[in-house]
């Protein structure tokens, strides 16, 4: 990752592992302040303790009040500028067998697992003028793959 950050601060939900994991330790290289959300704390801390990150904390973003309270602890003493939303998922099955629940639970991880962390971090970059909210996204917003309809679905969202 190109660029200076020293002076920023950022979130990366899912930033535990995987491409959550390689973006906060990108951001931390960079020279970022980078506290990391997910659901399991021992992956959170071992994160932390390998220098992807500098904080954790643990929330479910389908959890809105849960993660609201999360991204508030972590932005106590500074207010993120940077905030990437990468926890997601994908359940699937053939059409026939998807019922609203499904739709519903990919509907929550994906669309209000993304947004409720914008909006805990976007008054604070409204009030200083400045911020970026990122979006990770999935080539099956463009694409259709066989039994991702609602993964698709809520990610085209």
């Amino acid at each position: 990752m190109a660029g200076n950050l020293t002076s920023q601060h950022a979130l990366v939900t899912g930033g535990g592992r995987g491409i959550g994991r390689a973006v906060a330790a990108a951001l931390a290289g960079a020279g970022a302040r980078v506290s990391i959300l997910g659901r399991d704390a021992a992956t959170l801390e071992k994160a932390v303790s390998d220098g992807a990150a500098h904080a954790c904390a643990v929330a479910d973003v389908t959890d809105e009040a849960a993660t609201r309270a999360a991204i508030e602890q972590l932005a106590a003493d500074e207010p993120f500028d940077i905030v990437v939303a990468n926890a997601g998922g994908a359940e699937t099955a053939p059409f026939v067998k998807c019922d609203a629940a499904l739709f519903r639970r990919m509907l929550d991880l994906n669309v209000i697992g993304t947004t409720t962390p914008f909006h805990a971090a976007l008054p604070g970059m409204i009030a200083r003028g400045s911020g970026r909210l990122i979006a990770i996204a999935s080539t099956a917003a463009h694409r259709g793959y066989a039994y991702g309809t609602a993964y698709g679905a809520a990610k085209h969202a």
